[in-house]
């Protein structure tokens, strides 16, 4: 029994009758990556959802988070390289770039509509996955219906200055003598090079998280950890995965992305777009992706502000999916 549970993979999803309930690995760019696809029918169009990170898969929330999703698309959870189910050790590091993730996200996008004999899909990407869907969004509009960002990036060093300075802020206001003592401590956003970016980012984002700024109603990361743990698609192998590959993957990653800076990118989108954001989102400046938002030029476009932080899909999932369903109309 140990065995099995430490196997990857061996976990299958919950069946729907009728419908599309597929957890598989495929072979993307010559490495090996996991997909789950759920929906109440075959005829139902695809929402490909690009998780946040890097290496912060959001397959195990499928439970949780996406059963109304999966009454109106085929839901598709993606573990990326190197993250959750499609981590593996012998990954070279160098081959974490955004540019790869591209070219993945691209074979994962023509992977589907052959799979499901479809023209277009729909394309969600939150928070690191907001990067990786807008590049998609402008590299390959024609294969797409609608794109939609939840947590959407736009200049990733000002908003992790931003992240930072509210987290200080309110633990100075708080008098926390000891968040003020660590954050204080920290060289954000960009660690040099002798410290381990991920290490940093996880004691900011600790008390992000304590001071409201990632999730509503959550002041511990540990409490996503009790839904990783009870994940019906996830065998504990996998979680051990989960852990690594956002090491891995936010410590090789992280300089990467503070060079994003979507002001100085033209605008110009070919197909409509939805920005979900969060109005108490301080882990990406919810301010921030509002200015983006109003500079983008796209043939129509619409923003939904919740009343939620960094991660709507756990704490308003009702909110969040109705948002989502409304690019069918």
């Amino acid at each position: 029994m140990l065995l099995k549970l430490l196997r990857p993979g061996n976990f299958s999803t919950r069946p729907i009758e009728g419908g599309v309930s597929e957890l598989y690995k495929t072979t993307i760019n010559n490495s090996d990556q996991w997909l789950l696809a759920r929906g109440n029918s075959k005829d139902l169009p695809i929402l490909l959802m690009l998780h946040g990170g890097p290496g912060f898969t959001d397959m195990w929330l499928s439970e949780t988070c996406n059963g109304e999703l999966e009454k109106h698309f085929i839901v598709v959870n993606w573990d990326q390289r190197g993250a959750g189910k499609s981590f593996d050790k012998k990954t070279d590091p160098k081959q974490l770039t955004i540019e790869q993730f591209v070219e993945d996200g691209k074979e994962v996008i023509d992977h589907l509509l052959e799979k499901f004999n479809q023209q277009k899909l729909y394309l969600l990407g939150q928070s690191w996955g907001s990067v990786l869907g807008w590049k998609l969004a402008r590299a390959v509009p024609n294969k797409l219906h609608h794109y939609i960002g939840v947590g959407q990036v736009s200049n990733m060093l000002e908003s992790e200055n931003r992240s930072y300075t509210y987290a200080l802020e309110a633990a100075r206001k708080d008098g926390n003598k000891k968040a003020i003592k660590e954050l204080e401590s920290l060289e954000m956003p960009a660690p040099n090079d002798g410290i381990d970016p991920f290490k940093a980012l996880m004691k900011q984002r600790n008390w992000l998280a304590y001071y409201g700024g990632m999730m509503k109603g959550a002041k511990k990361l540990s409490a996503i950890s009790k839904l990783l743990m009870g994940a019906k698609e996830y065998s504990f192998s996998d979680m051990l995965r989960f852990n690594k590959g956002m090491k891995v993957s936010t410590s090789h990653m992280w300089h990467q992305l503070l060079g994003v800076r979507f002001f100085e990118e033209d605008l110009k989108s070919e197909i409509p777009i939805t920005f979900i954001l969060g109005e108490n989102d301080h882990t990406v400046d919810a301010a921030l992706s509002k200015e983006l938002f109003e500079q983008i030029n796209a043939p129509s476009k619409n923003m939904v502000m919740l009343h939620a932080a960094h991660m709507p899909n756990i704490s308003s999932v009702s909110a969040y999916s109705d948002a989502i369903k409304h690019v069918l109309n």
